[in-house]
């Protein structure tokens, strides 16, 4: 219990990147004793993965959405989304995800992004590279 406080003191106080991560956990997936509110810990992780670039974060926001058996919170635009940015962040499960996830309608299946090769992390522009993206494997010349 005393965990939980302390990562969400944290992520309000501005340690975005693992106190929010941490912090939406315990909202989403209550332990014994604590309270579930799956709106405050969504938008815990929406902070942890678009402003403290925690891939984790998103690849984690990006499955609820695509998995959660809850109706109302179920919204592959917004997985789509984390995904792309924990790719891009060099989350290797994320971009694997994303070569196979598809939208409503089962036809499109959605790609790397461009933006990839132009990551700050080693493994994101090695994805992009074995992928076929050229731009990607230049920055390798």
């Amino acid at each position: 219990m005393m965990a939980s406080m302390f990562f969400e003191d944290g992520c309000i106080n501005g340690a975005e990147s693992f106190s929010c991560w941490h912090a939406g956990h315990y909202k989403v997936y209550p332990k014994v004793g604590l309270t579930k509110d799956i709106d405050l810990g969504l938008s815990y992780w929406e902070k942890s993965c678009y402003i403290g670039r925690n891939a984790f974060a998103c690849n984690d926001l990006a499955q609820f959405y695509m998995f959660t058996d809850k109706v109302t919170y179920k919204d592959l635009k917004k997985a789509t989304k984390a995904l792309k940015y924990a790719c891009q962040l060099g989350n290797h499960n994320a971009c694997n995800d994303l070569e196979k996830f598809t939208d409503n309608d089962l036809k499109k299946v959605i790609k790397l992004f461009k933006d990839v090769c132009q990551s700050t992390n080693y493994d994101a522009v090695v994805r992009g590279c074995e992928q076929g993206m050229e731009e990607c494997c230049k920055r390798f010349n």
